[in-house]
């Protein structure tokens, strides 16, 4: 739950060109809203919001959920929508968290190979999995 009770301002527009970044550090500053209020009231560490205001993806966890979870949070705050935050950070972070899970299904592959080094092994699993 938040704590901040957002002011909702005459002139508040943002530009469909803006990163979600730019976008959230744009609406806060509007709001009047420090980053400190939103890292009290979210309880997310303060160096995780400055990294989204820097579209800086690669200083968040790796796992995209909780990245998300901390934008919806921030979008939240500042009663913001949340489908448009997240289409934002799928547009901005898109590419970044998509890159993560490829590598990660790489270092798997890599791994599995390792653990099933023979070929009739892997079938006896294959097997047993058309199973059950």
């Amino acid at each position: 739950m938040c704590l901040i009770v957002s002011m909702v301002m005459p002139q508040e527009t943002s530009t469909m060109e803006e990163t979600l970044g730019q976008y959230l550090c744009h609406m806060r500053t509007q709001k009047g809203v420090s980053l400190e209020d939103i890292a009290k009231a979210t309880r997310i560490d303060p160096r995780y919001l400055q990294a989204v205001e820097k579209n800086d993806f690669g200083q968040l966890p790796r796992a995209e959920v909780i990245a998300k979870a901390y934008v919806k949070a921030y979008a939240r705050c500042l009663s913001l929508e949340e489908a448009e935050v997240l289409r934002r950070f799928t547009e901005s972070a898109g590419t970044f968290y998509t890159e993560s899970s490829e590598a990660i299904c790489e270092v798997a592959r890599k791994n599995t190979q390792k653990v099933f080094p023979e070929p009739w092994l892997t079938r006896l699993c294959s097997s047993f999995k058309t199973l059950f």
